[in-house]
């Protein structure tokens, strides 16, 4: 997948707006597996809001943490949405590196086979994307995807007298749509997303049937 490109488009006049103040996403090592002590294996729980540059802050927190035997490539995800241009960059990343994505919240102790019982998560807006990127994509029954158009604006000039940020919000570019039409095509998963997405207004999020998530390829319901 030409990543470069897509991201480029994307970034025109575009920011994704969030379902409401949110902490930036961080990452964190949780141990699984039940009563393993020091020997358990572990996942990675990223929780919070999308930034532009969390695929380089994923990074380089498995970076610190390669070497350890202990590491499994699984991807505990909630979050509420964020940047569209770093939930893209993030999915790449995921892609990547072959890591498994489950729309969850992680405990310590739980476990990860087809039998586990998940804490429910949210993966609302551009987190989807970054959903995406997941070489296998799991959303337990409990927990949600919500999509919504992504908002996009244009510098129209800020007046000194007030505080006035000076954008105004504008219809999505055809370049921006293209790009996540491309990109959602590029990671198995059906265009249909992006049609529901644009249809919802930015305000408003609409929460994908289970019948929708099967039936466009966004994940199963079973690690």
């Amino acid at each position: 997948m030409r990543l470069r490109p897509l991201i480029a488009a994307a970034g025109l006049l575009a920011a994704l707006a969030a379902a409401g103040p949110a902490q930036a996403m961080t990452f964190r090592l949780v141990s699984v597996g039940g009563d393993c002590g020091q020997a358990c294996p572990q996942v990675i729980a990223a929780e919070g809001e999308i930034e532009r540059n969390s695929a380089e802050t994923f990074a380089a927190f498995v970076r610190q943490r390669i070497g350890t035997g202990r590491l499994r490539n699984i991807i505990f995800l909630h979050s509420p949405g964020g940047n569209v241009v770093g939930a893209i960059k993030l999915g790449a990343l995921f892609r990547r590196v072959g890591s498994a994505v489950v729309v969850a919240q992680a405990r310590e102790g739980q476990g990860v086979g087809a039998d586990a019982s998940f804490l429910s998560a949210r993966c609302m807006s551009a987190c989807v994307y970054a959903l995406m990127g997941g070489k296998r994509r799991v959303i337990p029954p409990q927990s949600q995807l919500g999509v919504h158009r992504t908002s996009s604006f244009q510098f129209v000039g800020k007046d000194p007298a007030n505080t006035d940020p000076g954008y105004q919000r504008i219809k999505t570019p055809e370049a921006l749509v293209a790009a996540l039409t491309a990109y959602t095509k590029s990671m198995g998963v059906s265009t249909a997303v992006i049609d529901a997405a644009q249809a919802t207004p930015h305000e408003t999020i609409r929460v994908l049937t289970r019948q929708e998530l099967a039936k466009w390829r966004l994940g199963v319901e079973k690690l």
